[in-house]
């Protein structure tokens, strides 16, 4: 619902974006015109969520689990993000992949 209200208050701005976590695993890709997902390897991906208060080595790996696989969510989306590398790297990809999508 919430979603659903973000949206239509924003839905003159020439651009919108929309964080949604389990966006293939919850089927919510065709409510999108264009995907960008971020990717980084499982290694850092593990080393990232263990750092978080709470987490555990089973939690991670049934997250790993339920997720839609590396390869299924690069096929989908029509921009990838490459979160391995430093932040103004990361930045410079948005930056780029606005710059494309607005022009």
């Amino acid at each position: 619902k919430s979603r659903r209200i973000f949206i239509k208050k924003n839905k003159l701005k020439e651009i919108v974006f929309l964080d949604i976590p389990l966006l293939f695993e919850g089927g919510l890709e065709n409510e999108c015109d264009l995907i960008c997902s971020t990717i980084s390897p499982l290694y850092l991906r593990k080393k990232r969520f263990l750092k978080r208060r709470g987490s555990t080595k089973e939690i991670f790996k049934n997250i790993i689990k339920n997720q839609v696989k590396d390869r299924e969510r690069k096929e989908k989306s029509n921009y990838l993000i490459d979160t391995s590398k430093k932040p103004k790297k990361t930045y410079l990809q948005v930056d780029s992949i606005i710059y494309d999508i607005l022009n």
